[in-house]
């Protein structure tokens, strides 16, 4: 049964629900999108083509299991199935960085990019829906913060020895018990 063919689905939190999880995989597109740029002289170039490195990245669907233990079973179950279904992260990520701004696109993905000034700027999602994000450094770590309607994320980038590209995600919600936080590896191809 599809996920919006449940009529307990329709209830307005169960709709807040679904659109959390749906906006978080967009986030996670977006965020896994979003890296720098030389902004200041210590911000590392993320330039380049990247694939996930599943072994040594966090299960996505593992990350939200202690939030989906303490809702009620109904809205558990249907969160299971949907998050089941969906895409999780990009598996390949390519970055084009300048002094100003970031580009990137997931795999199968429309590029986005993104001042490093920390201006807010808007974008669409694949839904239609309007969300917000910034872009900035912090040293060598890059920060993108995301807000949506099902509330915020924010995602931190390091580049490690050897290439590596390390993203953690961090998804506060008010419909989530608490928050969710994975982290995701890419290495350069």
């Amino acid at each position: 049964m599809p996920f919006d063919a449940n009529p307990m689905a329709q209830d307005a939190p169960m709709h807040a629900l679904r659109t959390l999880l749906t906006t978080s995989l967009f986030a996670v597109f977006l965020i896994t999108l979003s890296a720098p740029s030389s902004a200041s002289a210590q911000a590392p170039n993320f330039s380049g083509d990247y694939t996930l490195d599943e072994g040594a990245s966090d299960d996505f669907l593992a990350a939200f299991e202690p939030a989906l233990e303490e809702m009620n079973p109904i809205k558990r179950a249907l969160a299971r199935r949907y998050l089941k279904k969906s895409e999780g992260p990009d598996t390949r990520l390519r970055i084009e960085q300048n002094g100003e701004s970031v580009t990137l696109q997931g795999e199968n993905r429309p590029a986005v990019t993104l001042p490093l000034s920390g201006e807010r700027t808007s974008h669409q999602n694949d839904k239609g829906e309007t969300v917000y994000l910034r872009a900035r450094f912090r040293g060598a770590v890059l920060h993108v913060d995301m807000e949506t309607d099902g509330g915020p994320f924010t995602t931190e980038y390091r580049m490690t020895p050897g290439g590596v590209l390390e993203s953690r995600v961090r998804v506060v919600n008010e419909h989530l018990p608490m928050p969710v936080t994975y982290r995701l590896v890419y290495r350069a191809r």
